[in-house]
């Protein structure tokens, strides 16, 4: 067997490890991803709020615990939809403590996907924008304000959220601002979704009806805001 002498031939061994192992902890997050996709798939009918409600164990402690490996779940694949999640916390547990439990989840699911993103950088750029060009758009908005670009595309919801999660990673937006202004933007949602959940169980009740008309007020000044920051962006290009 060949021998390497020097500094030379131990660091090309040395290199060459390190791109192996590169190389296998790459393939074995995609084969995780792709086994949690597949997963989710075959499950899918069951991601419904009755269904996530029967998952929770009885002990309020380990029924966070549940919700909160739920949103990472939700992170990783776009068969859930975040507010069937929110509902349930809604239902399962008081008011604050699903708030609480809301504001974990997000963090969760907003980190994990951003966290992919940056990993593989450009590779998930183009990825991205040649399955979902509307991508495109999404880095067409983004100004000098990362804070204020993550609000307003989480608070749209042009593209699913674990989506713009993996892009605004893979485009170098910071962290800091992004899961502020992520956590903000979400907070529409995550609030009126979780006052519904804990009055869904008498739809005639003025609270039932009070959450619905937050989430209509919610939304439709998050949708305003959003029109005032593109335009604004639009014309600061065109002066510029």
């Amino acid at each position: 067997m060949k021998k390497r002498f020097g500094a030379f031939g131990i660091n090309s061994t040395m290199s060459s490890d390190v791109g192996k192992k590169r190389i296998l902890f790459t393939a074995v997050q995609a084969a995780l991803w792709a086994g949690i996709i597949v997963f989710c798939i075959i499950h899918k009918s069951s991601f419904t709020v009755s269904g996530i409600i029967g998952l929770a164990p009885e002990s309020r402690l380990l029924a966070a615990a549940v919700m909160i490996a739920l949103f990472a779940l939700k992170s990783l694949s776009i068969v859930i939809y975040s507010g069937l999640l929110y509902i349930a916390n809604g239902i399962l547990f008081s008011l604050p403590t699903a708030l609480l439990v809301d504001l974990i989840g997000t963090l969760v699911m907003l980190s994990l996907p951003y966290c992919i993103g940056k990993k593989f950088g450009n590779a998930a750029v183009k990825r991205i924008a040649e399955k979902y060009p509307k991508a495109k758009a999404v880095s067409q908005l983004r100004g000098d304000n990362d804070f204020i670009f993550s609000f307003v595309i989480k608070a749209v919801g042009i593209l699913p959220a674990d989506i713009t999660s993996m892009y605004l990673g893979a485009t170098g937006v910071s962290y800091k601002p992004y899961i502020l202004g992520g956590t903000l933007g979400m907070s529409a949602l995550a609030i009126s979704s979780t006052v519904l959940g804990t009055s869904i169980t008498d739809p005639h009740s003025p609270g039932f009806y009070i959450s619905l008309g937050v989430q209509a007020i919610l939304m439709t000044a998050t949708l305003v805001f959003a029109f005032i920051y593109k335009k604004k962006f639009s014309k600061g290009n065109t002066d510029t």
